[in-house]
C-alpha cells in the first residue's frame, strides 16, 4: 500500500477508535462464534487495543481456549444516512491477559478513556486484556473495504 495512502486509512482508523468507547469483540468457543460489548481504548499506534472483562465469563473462557478475536467499532446512529456515512473498523489479532507492571501501565492509558470503569478494572474478579492488532480493515459507506496490516 502507497505511504501517503497508507497514512490516510490510518488517520481515519484513528478518529473512528478515538471517538469510539465500545466496541464488539468477537471471540470463538465451543459452540461456535461468540459476541460481547466491551469498553475498549487503543494504543496511539493503533497496535494495541485494550480491554477488561471479568473472569468468570464466556468470552474469557473462549479466549484463554483461543486467543484469536476480532473487534468491530462502528459510527452508525441507527438512520438511512448511516448507508452514506457509516465507517466501521474491524481489528483482528491475539489476544492475552496483562499482569503485573505491564498491566498498570496499561490501565493507566486505558483510564485516560474510561475513568469511570476504575473500580471495575482493578477489581481481583477482572481480566485485563490487550490485542495485538494484526490488521484493521476499514469499511466506509457500508460498501468499499480497505485492509491495513499491522506488520508494516
Amino acid at each position: 500500500m502507497e505511504k501517503t495512502l497508507r497514512h490516510e486509512f490510518m488517520e481515519k482508523i484513528a478518529s473512528l477508535l478515538g471517538s469510539q468507547k465500545l466496541a464488539v469483540l468477537a471471540t470463538f468457543g465451543k459452540e461456535g462464534p461468540y459476541a460481547n460489548l466491551i469498553a475498549f481504548a487503543e494504543t496511539e499506534d493503533l497496535k494495541t487495543i485494550l480491554f477488561a472483562t471479568p473472569k468468570e465469563t464466556v468470552k474469557y473462557e473462549n479466549m484463554k481456549k483461543d486467543n484469536r478475536v476480532a473487534l468491530l467499532v462502528e459510527n452508525t446512529k441507527n438512520h438511512e444516512d448511516d448507508f452514506q456515512n457509516a465507517r466501521a473498523v474491524t481489528a483482528m489479532g491475539q489476544v492475552d491477559a496483562l499482569e503485573g507492571e505491564v498491566r498498570s501501565m496499561m490501565v493507566k492509558k486505558y483510564l485516560v478513556k474510561h475513568p469511570n470503569l476504575a473500580e471495575f478494572v482493578n477489581s481481583p474478579h477482572c481480566a485485563f486484556m490487550q490485542v495485538k492488532v494484526e490488521a484493521h480493515i476499514l469499511v466506509e459507506s457500508l460498501q468499499k473495504a480497505t485492509r491495513v496490516s499491522m506488520k508494516d
